[in-house]
Order: structure tokens, then sequence, then C-alpha cells
């Protein structure tokens, strides 16, 4: 069996996947709980970025403003 992609260009994964293949499916599990809050969108992002990295999954919700 060949290591090496053969034929054209291999698939493009999208944004969305790549994102599931990071989450691990224990932390998935379960009610959702809030671990952190931020001042604005660019550290909202962040904090998913970082929670992403260890493998959970997350979301934001924006407050009334």
């Amino acid at each position: 069996m060949p290591l090496a992609y053969e034929g054209g260009e291999p698939e493009a994964v999208s944004d969305r996947r790549e994102r599931a293949r990071k989450v691990r499916p224990q932390y998935a599990r379960g009610e959702p709980v809030k671990v952190a809050w931020a001042r604005n969108l660019a550290e909202g992002e962040l904090i998913q970025g970082i929670l992403l990295d260890q493998g959970n999954h997350s979301y934001q919700r924006r407050t009334r403003g």
C-alpha cells in the first residue's frame, strides 16, 4: 500500500470539518458550562482558539448591549 496520495490534488478539508477533528468526544457531552468571558469579539475568538487547541468545543454568546 503506498504511503503517498495517488491521483490529483487531495480534497480540501472545510474549516468546520477541521475544527470537528480537533474536538475530543468526551468533552462534547453534557451540559454547557461557562468557563470564561470576554470584553470583545477578538478576545472571545482568542479564548475559543485556546479551548479548541486543547480539544474542547465552545461557542460564543453575546449579551444584549
